[in-house]
């Protein structure tokens, strides 16, 4: 038992000193500020595609609400309503490609924090556009997809087991599976991104475990911003009509904190478990 908290003591005091020595705060304030660029009008478009094509968009509404703390979401609603008086597709098209250049920088600067965190060369300015824009284009078709699952899923679902003869157990089941969906699709974008962005070679094993404890927090920090500021923080008293901006500001904040959190338990994991990188000190070039 005391060489089981002593290893604990040793990881935590591992994260801390690689948290600090990488400056985890600037870096998840540089790009948490171009993905909060981003965040409305891709959305936005990714809404008006559901639309346009004629499906019910609760479920991605629902999904939506289930990766943003409510405060947070009521703004996107608001946005998302003023966006959607004018339903020309070829304008929301226009908003994701006006979108695409800060998502693309907050993929650049996401790359550049974690491979600072590895302590790896983050690549030539050439290399890191190429990998952000790839990036983007993987995550817009995994948002496709899972609104296609998400969509459809039910639909064909029903079909399967009314052809087996129980169609009211899968409408229990999916009821119950559709938000543990979200979930799943959280935790397999962590691995993506672990996985891809370090400048060395990464089995899923490696950047499991700061994936699945990115997932966790990120759901605590969803539930927890929403309970707090509902509660103890009266932000519209101080800043009146932006303070649902501001909001968005802090959640991104410190959702861009906890990406960069799991890189770094997954360093200090390698270096625990014998088959440490490279390079751990931030800085150092491979």
């Amino acid at each position: 038992m005391k060489a089981l908290f002593k290893r604990l003591y040793n990881f935590g005091k591992g994260v801390y000193r690689l948290y600090t020595d990488t400056k985890i705060p600037f870096l998840a304030a540089q790009t948490s500020f171009y993905v909060i660029l981003a965040f409305f009008p891709f959305v936005a478009f990714i809404l008006t595609l559901i639309r346009a094509t004629h499906l019910d968009d609760t479920l991605f509404m629902q999904a939506l609400s289930s990766f943003l703390p409510s405060s947070t979401y009521m703004l996107t609603l608001q946005v998302l309503e003023s966006a959607q008086a004018n339903k020309s597709l070829f304008i929301s098209i226009g908003g994701v490609v006006a979108s695409l250049w800060p998502f693309t920088k907050g993929v650049q600067s996401l790359i550049v924090s974690i491979n600072t965190v590895y302590g790896t060369d983050e690549g030539t300015l050439l290399k890191r556009l190429g990998l952000s824009l790839l990036l983007t284009a993987a995550f817009i078709l995994l948002i496709i997809l899972s609104m296609i699952l998400l969509l459809f899923g039910r639909y064909l679902g029903e079909i399967i087991f009314e052809y087996l003869g129980s169609p009211e157990f899968f409408v229990r089941i999916w009821d119950y599976l559709r938000y543990e969906f979200s979930v799943l699709v959280l935790l397999i974008v962590f691995i993506i991104l672990y996985k891809t962005i370090p400048r060395m070679k990464l089995k899923t094993g490696d950047v499991f475990p700061g994936a699945a404890v990115a997932t966790i927090l990120w759901l605590i920090l969803s539930s927890a911003f929403s309970f707090f500021m509902g509660r103890f923080f009266k932000f519209a008293s101080i800043y009146g009509g932006i303070a649902g901006i501001i909001l968005l500001i802090i959640w991104l904040y410190w959702a861009m904190h906890i990406i960069l959190i799991g890189a770094v338990i997954n360093v200090i994991n390698r270096k625990h478990r014998g088959n440490r990188p490279d390079a751990l000190k931030p800085g150092k070039n491979q």
